[in-house]
């Protein structure tokens, strides 16, 4: 980027010149600027890509931490082991960032350096997380989001919020994730709206003006993929329940709008608990994918085909009266019972049960509850069935 080659121009003269404190600043101006790069990056790119510039970083940072070592001064060192131990937790040497980071801690607390205790508490939240303790980071992070509430430390609680989404996805949180993300998400188009305004203050040229745009579309589609990352079921690819409930209500408006049909099906997969308990949890996740793509394979892109939770699937088939939708999922029904399973598991037979239920009434909470209770009847009925409602 153009501030890393700046300052890259920077350390070359200050090398030149064998000056102490301009080195030290080149010096940890790059370091911050490669582990910014380093924020911006890691949700777009392959891990191995995105640290990348932690990599490039670690030795200049290593460089600044003896020189302020030597300096005798705390506030440098409380901000180049701070710098330092945060690379080292998101390239994966937890062990060594520890003490680096609790020394930094150590400093920074009795000289009241509040946002540099702030930052370093965040990074003790990665490190956690790093190591699983995903519920332990959540607490550390929660604790350090109430203390700087009243901040005006952005980046800090940007990646506090970062964290926090992650530990709470970690520990299948689901509300407290997306909570977390929209904050993250919310700071992150201020910070773009801020960089923005800041470039167009300074740049007037029809390139830097382009490069802006594209800027900003390349954040808004980063926001849009991390939106679609958390109501997606990561085991199946199918939406979850986030999904569905982002997407029924507008399907159902589209149809009351035209009073076109529109059919709701609840599926259980029959006796999963012993699939799991015979086979293994292995092999019951094998089953929900294939699951999953016999599904994909009977509804259209329009369609909303999402996993509720554990083996409970929905479907919801736009433009599909009650006896098309009846022939979809008996057809799915049929599959399912006649897929290959024992190319998944010697002696595995899977079937599905299959509530169904059609508009109107255009109201979600009533044709769920109808499926359920067709779903109920259809299990009550000896399952590998379809009950309609």
């Amino acid at each position: 980027c153009q501030a890393e080659r700046f300052i890259l121009e920077a350390l070359s003269h200050a090398r030149a010149q064998t000056a102490a404190h301009p080195l030290f600043t080149a010096l940890n101006n790059l370091g911050a600027a490669l582990i910014g790069k380093f924020f911006l990056l890691r949700d777009t790119l392959p891990v191995d890509e995105a640290r990348e510039p932690l990599r490039t970083a670690q030795p200049y940072v290593e460089e600044s931490v003896q020189m302020a070592r030597a300096m005798g001064d705390v506030f440098p060192q409380v901000f180049c082991l701070g710098n330092l131990g945060e690379i080292l937790v998101h390239l994966g040497d937890t062990a060594a960032a520890e003490p680096l980071l609790a020394e930094a801690l150590g400093l920074a607390q009795p000289h009241g350096f509040e946002a540099q205790v702030w930052r370093l508490h965040c990074t003790q939240g990665e490190l956690l997380l790093s190591r699983g303790q995903a519920q332990e980071a959540l607490d550390q992070l929660a604790a350090v989001l109430s203390a700087s509430s009243r901040s005006d430390q952005p980046i800090t609680r940007m990646r506090l919020h970062h964290a926090s989404w992650r530990a709470a996805a970690a520990l299948g949180q689901d509300s407290l994730a997306l909570r977390h993300l929209q904050h993250y998400l919310q700071l992150e188009r201020q910070r773009s709206v801020r960089q923005l305004r800041a470039q167009s203050d300074l740049f007037v040229t029809r390139m830097e003006a382009e490069q802006a745009r594209l800027e900003a579309q390349r954040q808004h589609a980063r926001a849009r993929a991390l939106e679609a990352d958390m109501r997606r079921d990561q085991l199946t690819g199918l939406g979850n329940r986030r999904e569905a409930e982002a997407r029924w209500p507008e399907l159902l408006d589209a149809a009351r709008s035209t009073q076109a049909p529109l059919s709701v099906a609840m599926l259980d997969l029959d006796h999963f608990k012993l699939v799991n308990d015979h086979h293994g949890h292995a092999v019951g996740d094998q089953v929900l994918v294939a699951l999953a793509t016999l599904l994909r394979a009977h509804t259209r892109a329009t369609d909303l085909a999402a996993r509720l939770g554990g083996e409970e699937f929905l479907l919801v088939l736009r433009d599909t009266d009650v006896r098309a939708a009846a022939e979809v999922c008996e057809r799915l029904r049929s599959c399912v019972q006649g897929h290959d399973w024992a190319s998944v598991a010697p002696g595995l037979a899977v079937t599905v049960s299959i509530g169904l239920t059609s508009a109107p009434p255009y109201e979600a909470q009533t044709l769920s509850l109808r499926a359920d209770a067709a779903l109920y009847r259809a299990k009550a009925a000896g399952r590998n069935c379809l009950v309609q409602s």
